[in-house]
Parts: structure tokens; sequence; C-alpha cells
């Protein structure tokens, strides 16, 4: 087996599988790799343990991987019982000129069926299912995750608008360019002593008030901007209504 020759027809191999999963792709250069260190062996032994370090997936991951691979014709392996380690063999691209027996083996078990498989274009017998296009990367790593549900989608909290208490200057520029009839001193000193309420509630609008006190004042016949209390007090008349406008 020439490793280049290998790596080389993995990657053409690759262009006409996209759907082979990432960790399968790394697993199989994991096995490339040890079976290039034990003089490519037809057969040869691998721990789990070594492969979750070289590859850095997790042993269900691993399962999962090898099994993609023979699936696709590309691996084939022999589990052991007990601690012993799996015994793999990688299917080459290129056949050795080995031995009859190998050659013959492998012409006859592996050529035909993936001669079928890939020019059938998998329609038969496929057990390899292609990824879900609707399936979300993970909101936190942005990779891939399998069976990962959708990340629930945030609802934006309504903003409440804080109110900012207007200087005198800014209500008499706003009176001035609405052509408002308020005594912008009145109206700031009444309210500034209130702690800017209308009625028993804050104000959330100071303009509105402002043109609620004018409409007010034109409403009672377009007289002064006061009232008075039962005891005397001098209040705004159009504060009796002005709460409509918060």
């Amino acid at each position: 087996m020439k490793y280049l020759n290998e790596l080389n027809s993995f990657h053409e191999w690759l262009q006409y599988n996209p759907d082979v999963s990432y960790s399968a792709r790394l697993l199989w250069y994991a096995l490339m790799h040890y079976n290039n260190k034990c003089g490519w062996k037809q057969e040869f032994n691998v721990a789990s343990s070594s492969l979750e370090l070289d590859t850095g997936l997790s042993k269900q991951s691993i399962i999962k991987a090898r099994n993609v691979l023979k699936q696709y014709g590309r691996i084939d392996f022999k589990t052991r019982a007990g601690r012993q380690s799996t015994i793999y063999e990688i299917i080459p691209f290129a056949f050795p000129t080995g031995t009859q027996e190998y050659t013959q083996e492998y012409t006859q078990e592996y050529t035909q069926e993936y001669t079928q498989e890939y020019t059938q274009g998998y329609t038969q017998g496929d057990t390899i299912h292609r990824l879900d296009k609707t399936r979300l990367l993970s909101t936190n790593t942005n990779v891939l995750v399998e069976g990962e549900s959708p990340p629930a989608k945030e609802k934006k909290k309504a903003t409440r608008k804080v109110f900012v208490k207007p200087t005198p200057s800014e209500i008499q520029t706003y009176v001035d360019e609405h052509n408002l009839q308020v005594d912008v001193e009145r109206f700031f000193d009444y309210y500034e002593g209130n702690g800017w309420k209308v009625g028993k509630n804050p104000m959330k609008d100071w303009k509105a008030t402002a043109r609620n006190w004018s409409r007010n004042s034109f409403d009672k016949g377009g007289g002064s901007n006061k009232r008075t209390s039962t005891d005397g007090a001098i209040e705004p008349k159009q504060d009796e209504y002005a709460d409509l406008y918060l």
C-alpha cells in the first residue's frame, strides 16, 4: 500500500461522498497512521483509548465513525471480547500485488461491490443518511452537534421609556413652537412641587401634559391657567383631566 496514493485517492473519493462525517474522516486518517507504523499489515489492532487520544473523539463517536467507514467500504473491523483491542483492516483504493490469495480476496469481495455501489449512487440498500439540513449549529461553539435541539428564540423585552424631567427652557421652547397657552413658570413649579405626577400617577410625557394644559385653558373659556381649590390654594385647572393624556 502506497501511503501518499491512498491519501490522494481518499481526498478524491470524499469529493463524491461529501456526506461522510468529520469523525469518520478523522478516524480513517488515524487508522492509516497506525497501519503505517505497523508496516502496512492486512490486519492490525488498535486500542480504543489510543484512538481517543489521537483523534480527540469519544469512545461512542469512534464506534459510530468506524461503522460509517465500514458501510462505505473503506475499512473492516472485528471486535473482541473482554479488554482486547479491536482488529482493523483498511480497504485500499489500489489493491496491493502481494500474495495471490490476498489479491483475489479483495478484488472479488470489494471491487465489484464498490463499483456497483457507487455507480448506482446508493439507490439500493443505502444505510448512510444525509445530515438533516434543518439541524442548527450549537449556540456556544458554532459546531454542528449531533442530536442537539434548536435553541429557543429569545423574546425581545419591551423597553420602557424613562421619563426625563424637562427644564423651564425646554418647556418654553416647546410652548413657543406649538403656540400653546401655558404659563411656563407655573407649569414647572406645580409639577416640580408634586414630584412630576399627574393625579396619583407618575408623569410619562410632559409634552402631552403641556398640550392638555393649553387645551383645557381654551375649553374653560380661554382664561387663566389656574383655578382656586376649596382651601384657597391656586392649582392649574387643566390637571383635572391631564391623566387622560398619559
